[in-house]
């Protein structure tokens, strides 16, 4: 045992030389952002996901992977050749953060052997917790990835078919359909400023408000992640939507660009990697789960986009049909933590005078709110199949 060990050991230590060959040894360790899952119970995958963002493209090595006489698993990962600049970060070095119902442990650390570096130790109840990651390109183009804890004893109900009910518990519906709405931004954070002076966040929350009072009449719960103009985290957002166990997630904002004539409607849906380091069974099934997860934002992303569209082009001051700039792929940061199909809508440019100007009036604002409102009850009523 102890000659397989080094064996090991001597392998690592030969790989982690070839990567620092590729890695820049400027590589900066950007962020960390921990997404608390839900509590452990019959129907929560997702127990959390911890996403970690690079400047530049790292290679993580697993020097270790132990169990402890308790059954505990322990994986220690080098993150080889970081420098940490960044206050938020430092502060999570050398401290033990717990996952939900202490079911998982991880800790960040500055480390000069086996090679200079950052090293992220997690340890785990594997009878409750399975544990993979996948690679990640954030929506500002850092490289990183996103290490998931699922709920171990749900994935083996799943693979025994004795597990009944869908774990994605959108469109079979029990109860009565909940929807969380995100207006972006807000508080200390403007968002972009439109050429007619508006900031974003004004303008999102407004419309945001109106969606939910469209949404509520017809039924569903509701829930802002804020009502007023105050900062909210973007990890605090998907918080909540998993806390009151939403069916979907909608963020909405306003886009910017450099280039004024930049116009139209456009809807995003986070593209779930494969989930690596897990293997087997339960590999799959995690697998599987995030594909069905993302085939459900996807649909999401769709019926609002085509609905949105079609409410813009009736809006009876219309002269130009809106630009459908399509249904995209990115991974912002506040739709990694979702453990429902979330999405999203970027509802018009500020940067464009006639958008910008479009989105200062009241009118054309509820006529927004109205498409995505529809877009949420066309999703309901198509029926995807549950996962």
């Amino acid at each position: 045992m102890n000659k397989n060990n080094s064996i090991f050991k001597l392998i690592a230590v030969l790989f982690l030389l070839f990567l620092i060959q590729v890695q820049s040894s400027a590589t900066v360790l950007k962020s960390i952002h921990f997404h608390q899952g839900l509590p452990i119970s019959s129907v929560n995958l997702e127990l959390g996901s911890l996403v970690v963002l690079f400047s530049n493209q790292v290679f993580p090595v697993l020097l270790e992977k132990k169990e402890s006489a308790s059954g505990t698993v322990e994986h220690r990962y080098l993150l080889p050749q970081l420098s940490v600049v960044d206050e938020s970060v430092k502060k999570m070095l050398g401290k033990t953060q717990q996952g939900i119902d202490n079911a998982y442990l991880f800790r960040f650390d500055k480390v000069e052997k086996p090679l200079q570096g950052v090293q992220l130790t997690v340890s785990y109840n594997p009878e409750l917790v399975t544990f993979g990651y996948e690679t990640v390109v954030s929506s500002a183009v850092l490289p990183g990835y996103v290490f998931r804890f699922t709920n171990a004893r749900l994935q083996k109900e799943i693979a025994q078919q004795v597990h009944k009910e869908p774990v994605i518990k959108t469109s079979f519906l029990k109860k009565k359909p909940c929807v969380v709405i995100d207006p972006g931004h807000g508080g200390s954070d403007s968002g972009a400023l439109s050429v007619h002076g508006v900031e974003e966040k004004k303008i999102v929350l407004q419309i945001s408000k109106k969606v939910s009072n469209i949404l509520a009449s017809r039924g569903y719960d509701t829930v802002l992640t804020r009502s007023l103009d105050n900062t909210v985290p973007l990890i605090d957002r998907t918080a909540l939507a998993n806390t009151v166990g939403a069916d979907l997630f909608v963020s909405i904002h306003a886009n910017a660009a450099h280039n004024p004539q930049a116009e139209g409607i456009e809807t995003f849906f986070y593209p779930y990697a494969e989930a690596k380091s897990m293997t087997g069974d339960r590999g799959a099934l995690l697998n599987s789960y995030l594909s069905k997860k993302m085939e459900h934002s996807r649909g999401l992303a769709s019926f609002i986009q085509l609905n949105l569209c079609s409410a813009i082009n009736t809006f009876q001051d219309m002269r130009h049909t809106v630009v459908d700039r399509g249904v995209k792929t990115a991974p912002f940061q506040v739709l990694i933590g979702a453990a429902q199909p979330a999405v999203l809508v970027e509802v018009g440019f500020l940067s464009n005078h006639r958008e910008s100007l479009l989105l200062s009036s009241l009118v054309f604002c509820n006529m927004v709110a109205k498409g995505i409102a529809d877009g949420v009850f066309a999703y309901f009523n198509h029926g995807l199949q549950s996962v």
